[in-house]
């Protein structure tokens, strides 16, 4: 029988290292187990214990990443991340993963849905909210998809935004008119778009 020993480790994040023999067979995350330790201290064969270890991080991953969801709506790759981030292996992940997506309690398409329409509503342009998904960890053919979909609140916002902010732009002095362009596209609006918009609003 190797022997099995728990080390704790400490710092910035605290981890405890379960050995058997010089062997690491995982690191458990100090606040997420602290209250299983002593049950994982009493076990003295290999194979019991692995197989204790390997439920438990279902359990645990999949009551951390409830308790993140609760805080703020997350994308799968958010979730894989902060997960990694605490020490639990592929399997796990992939475990807790899988039972939140088969509860519902993940759904890429309509949080990025949900980005585009808060931010639309903020008068925020197309190459902005795409800078945002892609932070949240978006996927690429995801933030096209939503991107496209959302063309015409767009539009729309950036014609209401004209319309709010600049009423007189047709009357501005050139150097006036740049400084619009200039705070439309940190906005994230594309010139053409910016352009279609001034036009339409000066012809009216």
């Amino acid at each position: 029988m190797k022997n099995i020993k728990v080390d704790e480790i400490e710092g910035f994040k605290s981890f405890y290292q379960i050995k058997i023999g010089e062997e690491l067979v995982a690191e458990l995350y100090q606040p997420l187990y602290k209250r299983h330790i002593k049950k994982i201290r009493k076990f003295q064969e290999e194979k019991p214990l692995k197989d204790f270890l390997g439920e438990l991080e279902k359990k645990v991953g999949f009551s951390y990443l409830s308790y993140l969801l609760d805080k703020r709506a997350l994308f799968k790759k958010e979730i894989e991340e902060k997960l990694r981030s605490r020490k639990f292996s592929d399997p796990g992940i992939h475990a807790a993963i899988s039972k939140a997506l088969e509860y519902g309690y993940i759904n890429d398409l309509e949080l990025a849905k949900s980005i585009v329409r808060i931010y639309c509503k903020k008068q925020k342009g197309p190459r902005f909210i795409e800078q945002i998904l892609k932070k949240r960890r978006c996927g690429e053919d995801l933030i096209q998809k939503v991107i496209h979909i959302s063309t015409n609140s767009q539009n729309d916002a950036l014609k209401e935004l004209v319309k709010k902010k600049y009423p007189t732009f047709s009357q501005m002095e050139f150097k006036e008119k740049q400084k619009v362009f200039q705070r439309l596209l940190r906005k994230g609006f594309e010139l053409e778009e910016i352009r279609v918009a001034l036009a339409d609003w000066q012809e009216n």
